[in-house]
């Protein structure tokens, strides 16, 4: 009773128990929110720690190196796309650039690279279908019959 005189504690009206301090519940807010924004944090930083390295490239430019690839094998080559098997586009990562893989009809167990450099595609690499091993005096040979200029 002499405490409730005094000011410390405050009768809550339900049998005399006292009221409990309102900073405990500002600490316990306090803790709960931090621990949500840890939370969130942890989570955001993880899912963009799994995305990295599996960036494949805006579609849209794919699109565009696809059409740019066609346009540029019919103007130097005067081939068609009828005259190719397969082609597609990746993302190289280590070296930030998109290339084109090229498999033609008449040599369908062939895998060429494009990258573009300076507006220009040119051979990177030439792999058998899957990545068999193309010997050095077949590369040679399709080196030197090749469509465009090599940077091998």
């Amino acid at each position: 009773m002499r405490l409730l005189l005094q000011g410390r504690f405050k009768p809550t009206g339900r049998g005399g128990k006292k009221q409990a301090m309102p900073n405990m519940h500002k600490l316990i807010l306090y803790f709960v929110s931090l621990f949500v924004i840890v939370s969130i944090s942890v989570y955001v930083a993880n899912q963009n720690i799994k995305n990295i390295g599996t960036y494949e490239g805006e579609e849209s430019e794919k699109i565009k190196i696809r059409q740019d690839f066609l346009r540029e094998l019919y103007s130097k080559e005067n081939l068609t796309e009828a005259s190719i098997k397969n082609i597609s586009i990746g993302y190289d990562h280590k070296a930030s650039e998109y290339f084109v893989k090229v498999s033609y009809r008449d040599e369908p167990n062939v895998v060429y690279f494009y990258s573009k450099k300076v507006g220009n595609f040119y051979l990177s690499d030439i792999v058998a279908d899957e990545q068999k091993v193309i010997d050095l005096r077949a590369r040679n040979e399709l080196l030197n019959k090749h469509r465009f200029e090599t940077g091998i």
